[in-house]
């Protein structure tokens, strides 16, 4: 049994193509479009909290190091959420980015594997640690020479 295809939340007669979430203060909000109707819209109609994201990010700098922030990187929130999803807030570098991603490679496997409980777990120990590691990477990376 096949589900029916959504429709398109503005001409509500062809199936949407386009979907986006929005999270706000704890409220999400889903929304769905056919691809000639999203065309149509204005990107502040459709992504109404981008210019405040823009401007944000403009204004913001990485947590760990001070350096340039990277559009779609974000730091992880120290509690999981109760089914095991790490949340995220605020914004990091290209390089604790990239530091982040190797850190979290030694978690992954307890992390994405085993019982909920376990992986709670995995993702406690994990936060706990993080914070510091980036901190103590960042400040190795501001003593060394700049390369050439």
């Amino acid at each position: 049994m096949s589900t029916p295809p959504i429709l398109c939340e503005q001409c509500q007669i062809r199936e949407a193509r386009v979907h986006l979430t929005q999270i706000t203060d704890g409220v999400r909000r889903s929304h769905d479009w056919c691809e000639e109707c999203y065309g149509q819209m204005t990107p502040s109609a459709a992504l109404p909290d981008v210019t405040g994201l823009m401007a944000a990010m403009a204004a913001a700098h990485c947590k760990y190091c001070g350096g340039q922030p990277c559009v779609n990187q974000a730091i992880p929130d120290r509690e999981p959420t109760p089914t095991g999803d790490i949340q995220t807030h605020g914004f990091m570098c290209e390089a604790c980015q990239r530091e982040f991603t190797n850190f979290y490679g030694s978690y992954q496997e307890r992390i994405r594997s085993g019982p909920l409980e376990d992986r709670r777990q995995a993702i406690h120990e994990f936060l706990a640690e993080l914070e510091n590691h980036l901190i103590r990477a960042a400040k190795q990376r501001s003593q060394e020479p700049p390369e050439k």
